[in-house]
């Protein structure tokens, strides 16, 4: 039987709100699509959404309660009539915001579904639009970058920062990517590990220094944490380069600060700017985005791009504690501990 996760109240603690309920598998009306989920994320932004505090509020409900989940990668299962861009085996992800990815199975509009290549991992497909897009958009559209140029990321075990290096290196760009710092040095060298497959240099908090710039021309440094690790990037910037914020992993918020010194804005002149993958999407035609996203399958197929570091959940349907297990997911994500890799649930209809 079809099963969702829903919530009816918005509270910070998102494990307290949810719950996973059964429904009817719904039919396929005019213009619309049956699709099964194959994988889905959770997202900060998903967090958001289930705390109250982001604007766009999930589109779907189930028995009166509304259907989290912004992204994930799903099947066409049946087409209903006048459906003629579709047809059953399809895979599609989600062309709209709010579309309600935490459940097995939906009836949907076919305009809010875009479709994809086949994928040799559907994993892939449940972070493309807020882990692959943005990677990539960070890299095209904040600063021209040549080969040989240098970037510099905080951040860098997550799914971004990880993609992020992966693309640079397809573009010839070398990449510092700077990662928290670990008390346990076994972890710390494995993490360093994986890291350094792509990243040309790898780094703890506490390491970067401004020296770390000799003899390197770097142009883009890329931060989603702010605060003092954000300052530290600045500082090894080379001149008229660009630095770009991308989120607030430190807190903070609206009111969080940052200090530029007088060598930043008029010495170096590096300028400074934020990315919002929203509006450089607005900067493309709905043909443009779907060649995106065919390229990324493309390349991810070929073994040009692989999956960055997930824990993947199983959504195993009828499973006993099936429940726990996902508010598990939830609550991990929602943790911020160190060495926490992205929450992917994967559907199991066996």
């Amino acid at each position: 039987m079809p099963q969702a996760l829903t919530y009816s109240g918005t509270s910070s603690d998102a494990t307290s709100t949810l719950r996973l309920q059964e429904f009817d598998c719904p039919c396929p009306q005019k213009d619309e699509l049956l699709i099964k989920f194959l994988a889905a994320p959770i997202n900060p932004l998903d967090l958001l959404v289930l705390a109250g505090k982001y604007p766009v509020k999930p589109a779907n409900n189930i028995l009166d309660e509304k259907i989290p989940g912004f992204d994930g990668v799903a099947q066409v299962i049946e087409c209903g009539e006048g459906v003629g861009s579709f047809e059953p085996g399809d895979i599609v992800i989600p062309d709209r915001p709010g579309l309600g990815t935490w459940r097995t199975h939906a009836t949907v509009q076919a305009t809010t579904l875009m479709k994809i290549p086949p994928l040799s991992d559907v994993a892939f497909g449940a972070i493309l639009k807020m882990g692959v897009m943005p990677a990539y958009l960070l890299l095209e559209d904040m600063k021209t970058l040549r080969p040989g140029d240098w970037i510099i990321q905080n951040a860098g075990t997550g799914v971004i920062a990880q993609l992020i290096a992966q693309f640079a290196k397809l573009r010839g760009v070398h990449t510092i990517s700077v990662i928290r710092d670990r008390k346990d040095l076994q972890d710390l060298e494995s993490v360093k590990a994986v890291l350094r497959r792509d990243a040309d240099i790898v780094l703890e908090d506490s390491e970067l220094r401004s020296e770390i710039s000799k003899d390197k021309r770097i142009v883009l440094a890329l931060d989603s944490v702010f605060g003092s690790t954000a300052e530290k990037l600045a500082a090894c910037l080379s001149d008229r380069a660009m630095f770009v914020n991308y989120g607030l992993l430190g807190g903070g918020g609206p009111a969080a600060t940052f200090s530029m010194t007088h060598e930043h804005i008029f010495w170096k002149q590096i300028t400074f700017g934020c990315f919002r993958v929203t509006r450089q999407l607005e900067l493309r035609s709905e043909v443009e985005r779907k060649g995106l996203y065919h390229w990324f399958t493309e390349l991810f197929n070929a073994g040009l791009l692989r999956l960055p570091n997930l824990e993947i959940v199983g959504w195993n349907v009828g499973q006993g504690d099936l429940e726990a297990d996902l508010l598990g997911a939830v609550g991990k994500a929602q943790s911020h501990d160190i060495g926490t890799r992205k929450q992917i649930f994967k559907f199991d209809f066996e």
